[in-house]
């Protein structure tokens, strides 16, 4: 198997957790980072969208999972330290404050 396209050249953070989803009706990957952030990626360009998303906590991301909620793209992202916080992709706007799990 090949790669399709070419690779998506990062800012340098060690990404430790992929999902991919639509935003907009464009095919997107979103990345965490043991650096604390998570990044929005476009697919067919190959480059970032937007700021970072910092989920809030003090350890790095080990989950994301993009879903659809209410027409809306969203992603949920969960730390090593135990938290999870939900993003709107479209905005880039969060839900609030980290939730502890667990």
């Amino acid at each position: 198997m090949s790669a399709v396209g070419d690779p998506i050249a990062g800012d340098g953070a060690w990404p430790t957790a992929v999902a991919v989803t639509t935003v907009g009706g464009r095919p997107v990957l979103v990345s965490g980072h043991k650096s604390i952030f998570v990044r929005v990626w476009d697919l067919a360009a190959g480059t970032r969208i937007g700021d970072r998303l910092g989920p809030g906590g003090r350890d790095f991301v080990t989950a994301v999972r993009a879903f659809a909620a209410g027409g809306r793209a969203w992603v949920m992202v969960g730390t090593y330290e135990g938290t999870m916080q939900a993003w709107d992709l479209t905005t880039g706007a969060t839900t609030g404050t980290p939730q502890a799990i667990g």
